[in-house]
């Protein structure tokens, strides 16, 4: 039967050929390469995507605020009134009133169905909204 890793909480074996009580290679090497067993995490950054929209990670920030906002069904369409859900995906979009992408504040965010959404610079031009 093979020893394990000296670490608690890791079942792996023990790097070959060492003394008994030591560490798996995984934690050999991160040890020697950074001074600690423990891995790093990874903090994600603020960035601004293709679009224009902030994003933390992988998540757009307007859209994670608008949901801390209103985590169990969103307001309908400001527009039309339809109702949407959270699974909608594509369909339901959260809209910056002012047009500031970078402008996450709640009071700037509403709900919009795609619809609206695409059209309303088209219907600001014509002075129909």
């Amino acid at each position: 039967m093979k020893n394990t890793c000296s670490v608690d909480w890791c079942d792996k074996p023990e790097r070959p050929e060492s003394k008994p009580g030591a560490m798996c290679m995984m934690h050999y090497h991160r040890l020697y390469r950074t001074g600690s067993i423990l891995k790093k995490p990874k903090i994600a950054e603020t960035r601004v995507d293709t679009a224009g929209y902030l994003c933390y990670g992988h998540n757009r920030i307007h859209r994670v605020v608008f949901r801390y906002a209103h985590p169990d069904v969103p307001p309908p369409c400001w527009n039309c009134g339809k109702e949407l859900t959270w699974d909608m995906g594509k369909k339901m979009h959260i809209d910056h009133i002012d047009k500031d992408r970078h402008n996450n504040d709640i009071s700037n965010l509403r709900s919009s169905c795609w619809q609206c959404n695409v059209m309303r610079n088209k219907w600001e031009a014509k002075g129909l909204i």
